[in-house]
């Protein structure tokens, strides 16, 4: 379906663009309201990917695209199932790659959404927003990540909690955000390098 969505039509139209208005309407709005009935955290991921897709399609032409799913991204990560939750993030961090200028002027509503699930009950979604954050921080303009700074405590207890839970995978995929993290923005973390080094060299040498 994605290919589908994407693959070029002529040189300079998608296939959705080939769509015309009141279909491409329709699929936008039952896609939206179909994620929030879904129960499989399956479907949920693939429905999300391929709003992802259309969004970005569309949003060149038509930036109103923007605030139903932005609505739609407050009400999965708010719901209390974790397939809701982790949907919501894939949304989020999909929508880095075609609209990351729009989440400059929500960074409180996005750092509200990071915190509370970077310390969530469940591992995998604290490993998701962990991933989500990497993702902006990577592709955001340096002058708007600095805020994203007073996340590091709760990122790094996502490592000691994967730790303190013996899931290995959950632990090095952790480990490789904070590399990555670390790589594309060598700074970001030094106002809490000491701490960072405190807590999880231990674990580091350990693995």
């Amino acid at each position: 379906m994605r290919r589908a969505l994407t693959t070029a039509v002529k040189d300079d139209k998608t296939l959705w663009d080939a769509i015309a208005a009141g279909p491409r309407d329709f699929m936008k709005t039952h896609l939206l309201s179909s994620v929030q009935s879904a129960s499989s955290k399956d479907l949920i991921h693939k429905m999300c990917d391929l709003l992802v897709e259309i969004a970005g399609a569309m949003y060149e032409d038509d930036e109103t695209v923007w605030k139903p799913l932005l609505h739609l991204i407050f009400s999965l990560v708010n719901d209390a199932d974790p397939k809701k939750i982790d949907g919501g993030l894939a949304l989020l961090n999909g929508l880095f790659s075609y609209m990351i200028d729009e989440f400059a002027d929500h960074k409180d509503e996005i750092i509200a959404i990071f915190r509370a699930k970077l310390s969530h009950p469940d591992l995998d979604i604290q490993l998701s927003t962990l991933q989500a954050v990497s993702s902006y921080i990577g592709m955001a303009q340096r002058k708007f990540i600095k805020p994203y700074r007073d996340l590091i405590p709760d990122m790094v207890k996502v490592v000691l909690n994967a730790n303190m839970q013996d899931d290995e995978v959950v632990l090095k995929n952790a480990l490789i955000e904070f590399n990555e993290i670390a790589e594309f923005e060598p700074k970001f973390f030094q106002p809490k390098f000491k701490e960072i080094f405190v807590a999880l060299s231990p674990i580091v040498l350990k693995e």
